[in-house]
């Protein structure tokens, strides 16, 4: 352990630091992430898992590992919802962080890295960290995390909006740390929202005045080689998000500059880094993406039916009949 951590570490004896996990079914790939975790310089005050009722051995794992554990229904889960309970068992810590279920911690120092920004600022509401893609990150994967999660730290607050447009909104649930009390205090997270509880928050956050800070040297492996269709479900998933809270749109503008942006990206990188032959399969995956955010931004035109086929969330429908 280097120099730097024990200091951060010492400067943290004050503070009592939480974790949550929310799970379900969560694989063996769980054991690399509890393993991770243990292994971390930072000291946790708390760990807990909220576990969607799994089938397979998550919650044992959890248990052997010093986690707290709490059990709830799959049909009670919610991205925003799940989330505040976690907040409100977790009351007696200053910070919180979430991971999800896959997210490995790149080294010893990624948790003590994430925490260290909120002592320099006390506007700071959140960090995120940054995520690399997994050994067997397809290239579309690989530049995902490239384009979205860079190598140098980013400060997110309202009078950057001008710069970052919707982006200044940007933060990741997979990887990122709270600090409680002013979070709980603004409402704390959305309940019953599809998706993208965290952008939600995000902009709540920089809309108070408060500050998003992205720790680049908080480092975890996270990535995702979606197929067509599941990029059609996110990305409708994402349009119904800002649809519902068309408030965000309005003060930090669409992002199709953004969305753009990543598609010049994509192609650079992919001929850049000699994948040329996925050149046809970006254009299908960013096609699908667009085509399932333009059908999310105008879901109330849809029959009962298409949302159905179209979402990635089906308990979100569900819930608001």
């Amino acid at each position: 352990m280097g120099n730097h951590n024990v200091y951060a570490n010492q400067q943290l004896t004050n503070n009592k630091v939480g974790l949550c996990i929310p799970t379900y079914n969560a694989g063996e790939l769980f054991r690399e992430v509890l393993n991770s975790i243990n292994e971390q310089s930072l000291s946790l005050h708390r760990k807990l898992t909220i576990d969607s009722s799994s089938s397979d051995n998550t919650p044992e794992l959890a248990l052997q590992n010093n986690f707290e554990l709490v059990k709830i229904l799959s049909s009670e889960f919610d991205h925003g919802a799940t989330r505040n309970l976690a907040m409100s068992l977790l009351s007696d810590c200053d910070y919180v962080i979430f991971m999800t279920q896959d997210v490995i911690l790149y080294n010893d120092a990624s948790l003590c890295n994430l925490i260290k920004p909120f002592l320099k600022n006390q506007d700071l509401i959140c960090a995120y960290g940054k995520q690399i893609p997994h050994k067997n990150a397809t290239p579309l994967a690989a530049h995902h995390r490239s384009f979205n999660y860079g190598d140098e730290d980013k400060i997110q607050q309202k009078e950057k909006i001008k710069n970052y447009g919707y982006k200044t909104t940007f933060c990741s649930d997979a990887f990122a740390a709270y600090r409680l009390k002013p979070f709980l205090e603004m409402g704390g997270f959305s309940n019953n929202i599809i998706f993208g509880e965290d952008s939600e928050a995000g902009a709540r956050i920089i809309m108070s005045g408060k500050t998003i800070y992205y720790a680049s040297s908080a480092i975890a492996l996270h990535s995702h080689n979606y197929s067509f269709i599941d990029e059609f479900k996110r990305y409708f998933d994402i349009g119904v998000m800002n649809a519902t809270n068309s408030w965000i749109l309005k003060e930090f503008n669409t992002p199709n500059k953004e969305g753009l942006k990543f598609v010049r990206s994509e192609i650079n990188y992919l001929i850049r880094n000699k994948h040329v032959f996925w050149l046809p399969v970006s254009f299908l995956n960013l096609s699908a993406k667009y085509l399932g955010y333009k059908f999310g931004l105008h879901y109330d035109r849809l029959s009962p039916v298409f949302i159905q086929r179209f979402t990635l969330n089906k308990r979100y429908w569900d819930k608001i009949k």
